[in-house]
């Protein structure tokens, strides 16, 4: 079994190295609480899942083995102190989810979590790793920005690039009162041109004088 781990380490390394580290999941556990790291069988039959840690506060090449955990409930350990921190799970039928589950959790199990999937014939990942980083606090999103509605017309005074749609709403009305008072003017100018001299001579005299 012993060399068995062994190989398996060095396997999880190598296929960690090329993994997608950017799509691990950061969780931020309370210290001293209970938690719970899951890992998804990507097919039907998952007979059982290693688990392996990187711990952050440890070299740069050091994956330690947790345990082996398989569906018939068996756990074996890399080392039988570890069973007072870490029990295996699992759940689900036709798919099967495994959970390393931490019985509470202290600063030094901060690090990367991954499992790997014992399938029909083959070791593979079963789910993204987890950054577990107890004790700290979650980073908080930016707020969201809120927009300005846009201010009514008129708009004599502002100096935006709406001036000009609101400048139109002024000057139409405008331009057909314009229009009518001319159409008015000019009818009354062609009404006194078309009366004969006479008239309009008569008309002149009934004027008041000012």
């Amino acid at each position: 079994m012993a060399r068995l781990v062994q190989v398996w380490t060095v396997s999880v390394w190598t296929a960690v190295t090329f993994h997608a580290l950017h799509a691990l999941e950061v969780q931020y556990p309370a210290l001293g609480t209970f938690h719970t790291v899951s890992c998804e069988c990507n097919e039907k039959n998952c007979p059982a899942v290693l688990w392996f840690r990187k711990r952050h506060n440890h070299s740069q090449h050091e994956m330690e083995f947790l345990l082996y955990y398989n569906n018939a409930n068996r756990a074996i350990y890399a080392e039988s102190k570890l069973e007072n921190s870490f029990k295996g799970d699992q759940k689900g039928n036709w798919k099967i989810t495994y959970n390393l589950k931490i019985m509470s959790v202290k600063t030094e199990d901060a690090g990367l979590y991954f499992c790997l999937m014992q399938y029909h014939n083959r070791l593979d990942f079963g789910s993204n790793g987890v950054d577990l980083q107890p004790g700290k606090t979650p980073p908080t999103s930016a707020p969201a920005v809120v927009k300005t509605p846009k201010k009514p017309c008129p708009c004599h005074n502002q100096k935006q690039p709406e001036q000009k749609e609101c400048s139109r709403h002024i000057l139409w009305p405008l331009t057909g009162v314009l229009l009518s008072l001319a159409v008015v003017l000019f009818s009354t100018l062609y009404y006194f041109s078309r009366l004969p001299k006479k008239c309009r001579h008569r008309f002149a005299k009934k004027q008041p004088l000012m």
